[in-house]
């Protein structure tokens, strides 16, 4: 199992292909939805892939200040942000993908993903959805991998492989599943 050190608040080297300010807003919400479930500073966050432990993540941060709260203070969207950073991190650590582009509404997916060697104009590899649960339990997750199974199939015509991950915060773990 792998082990990966991460400084949640702090510019990971993605390449050119995410900005890094984009990043650092969604570490920021990752943050907040971290320390609304009580862990400040530090947490470790488990990947799982088939019921599976595959890598854990120890993340570390400054705690946020109330500027940082002010501006991440709606949950719901946070949570979701805060799946797009864990997410991103996944891609970028456990898969041979990077993230390249956010996809068009009602495509059923959230990102699209390259070959991590492939340069600009990037072509098309992989699909990536994602969801992020604030304060849940594992019947929470396998229902929401469930759904997010049924959704990803409106781009299944695509015939690319399609990432779903979820994250739960409280309990950090994320559920990786790759449908081929």
């Amino acid at each position: 199992m792998e082990i990966k050190n991460i400084e949640l608040l702090s510019n990971t080297d993605f390449g050119s292909y995410i900005l890094p300010n984009m990043y650092l807003y969604y570490a920021e919400a990752a943050a907040i939805c971290f320390e609304e479930n009580n862990f400040h500073g530090a947490v470790n966050l488990k990947i799982e892939n088939h019921e599976k432990e595959i890598a854990l993540f120890q993340f570390k941060w400054s705690t946020v200040n109330q500027q940082i709260k002010d501006m991440h203070n709606d949950l719901v969207y946070e949570t979701e942000y805060g799946a797009y950073c864990i997410a991103f991190l996944i891609i970028h650590y456990l898969t041979d993908y990077k993230v390249i582009r956010r996809s068009k509404r009602k495509t059923g997916f959230d990102y699209w993903l390259g070959k991590k060697e492939t340069d600009y104009p990037f072509t098309d590899a992989a699909r990536l959805e994602i969801s992020g649960i604030l304060k849940g339990n594992s019947t929470d997750i396998a229902h929401r991998i469930k759904v997010k199974k049924k959704q990803i199939k409106q781009s299944d015509s695509q015939n690319l492989p399609a990432y779903i991950i979820v994250t739960e915060f409280s309990k950090p773990i994320s559920k990786l599943f790759l449908k081929e």
